[in-house]
């Protein structure tokens, strides 16, 4: 499954890889691409991931926060 989400606050390569870090933690996780550009986090899993379970990753990371919600991609 790709679920796209919009992260705030990443400046630069370690904001992205600080929160890419802590996404691959979630089960089920197979890859996460992010554009620091925009803040457009494409995460791949085995199944649908809760917005709040990938909300609470990425506040883990530091102090980023998820932006609003972004349609799913077939």
């Amino acid at each position: 499954m790709t679920q796209e989400f919009i992260v705030t606050g990443m400046k630069c390569d370690g904001c992205a890889n600080a929160v890419k870090n802590k996404l691959n933690e979630i089960d089920g996780v197979q890859s996460v691409n992010i554009e620091l550009t925009g803040g457009k986090v494409v995460i791949e899993s085995v199944t649908a991931l809760s917005r709040e379970m990938v909300a609470e990753k990425v506040k883990q990371a530091g102090k980023y926060e998820l932006g609003p919600p972004q349609p799913f991609l077939e």
